[in-house]
């Protein structure tokens, strides 16, 4: 007597039992091999846009009263931006005429805080009384029209060199506060 599977024969119904258990092991495999992939996979943190030579301009009632500029530009899925070859930021007055300028090596805009922040031979010049301000680290709060730092500060104005820790100013250096000033040179007359 013949015995049957569904008009099959044991030894096809044997062979196909083994050939789905084969599948279902490959599959498994595979799939485990995929979900491994994906654990080891990074995810991306980098830029979303980046963009060379740029010129951003910033006004109020129709004028404009910053200009900040970039050789490069890193925007991030939160919306911070960073300037990884300089930034320059030029404030004007009510004439558009330049007041002060703002420049270093490198820029971070942190959008949550809505804060600037340059490092790198930072210099702020006041261009109307000819003032300067050097440090290597300095944050611009656009939102309160502030620039601090608390690191190392060097203001040369045209009469004293001053030397000091930690500064606030308005964003135009056109008033400053030392919070630990360690020295004043005072300049002669007619020295540049």
């Amino acid at each position: 007597m013949k015995h049957t599977f569904s008009g099959i024969g044991w030894g096809q119904a044997l062979i196909r039992c083994f050939f789905l258990a084969y599948c279902l092991l490959v599959s498994t495999a595979c799939d485990e091999e995929r979900k491994k992939g994906i654990k080891e996979m990074q995810v991306y943190s980098g830029p979303l846009v980046e963009s060379e030579n740029i010129v951003s301009l910033y006004s109020d009632s129709a004028k404009v009263k910053i200009k900040l500029e970039g050789k490069k530009q890193a925007q991030y899925e939160n919306g911070n931006i960073e300037y990884p070859e300089g930034v320059k930021v030029t404030f004007f007055d009510d004439f558009m005429k330049p007041k002060a300028v703002l420049s270093a090596r490198q820029g971070f805009y942190y959008k949550e805080k809505q804060l600037y922040r340059v490092v790198g031979e930072v210099l702020v010049e006041d261009l109307k009384e000819k003032k300067t301000l050097q440090t290597e680290e300095l944050f611009w709060a656009p939102k309160d029209k502030k620039i601090y730092t608390d690191k190392f500060v060097i203001i040369t104005t045209p009469t004293e060199i001053i030397k000091g820790e930690g500064l606030v100013a308005n964003e135009d250096f056109s008033y400053y506060e030392i919070q630990k000033p360690t020295g004043i040179i005072t300049l002669e007359e007619g020295m540049d």
